[in-house]
């Protein structure tokens, strides 16, 4: 796994593996309800589903943005950032879209942190809606 060789931050890494697990989760759990859409009962369902999934995909999102923009400062030279156009353009588009901007290697750690909590609250939301049927 990269992710062993590449960070060496025990907590940093830890957490790194469990937003890489809750991904996985995630998008098998978008997955299935995109199957089962049609067969919502009512809009007011549909609309909270949707809400759901949205707000599951923007963390997952922004746990790929947070560990991008780790990896992008551990593997990058500082001298090639200015020459290279690619890796100027990745920068732009990732401090861009990222939500929060991460300076060291401890705001990481707490970007994720709350992303992951909020996913968690997410999917036991989902898990409770769907205990009710």
């Amino acid at each position: 796994m990269i992710c062993v060789k590449l960070i060496k931050d025990i907590q940093l890494r830890q957490l790194m593996i469990q937003a890489q697990k809750y991904e996985t989760i995630s998008v098998g759990i978008v997955q299935f309800y995109h199957l089962i859409a049609s067969e919502q009962e009512t809009i007011d369902t549909k609309t909270s589903v949707n809400t759901y999934l949205k707000n599951l995909m923007h963390y997952i999102h922004q746990n790929f943005l947070v560990a991008a923009k780790f990896i992008q400062s551990r593997i990058v030279k500082k001298s090639d950032n200015l020459s290279n156009v690619w890796i100027q353009s990745l920068k732009k588009s990732i401090d861009s879209k990222i939500s929060k901007m991460i300076k060291n290697k401890s705001e990481a750690v707490q970007v994720l942190r709350v992303n992951i909590e909020n996913e968690e609250n997410i999917i036991k939301n989902i898990i409770k809606a769907n205990q009710r049927k």
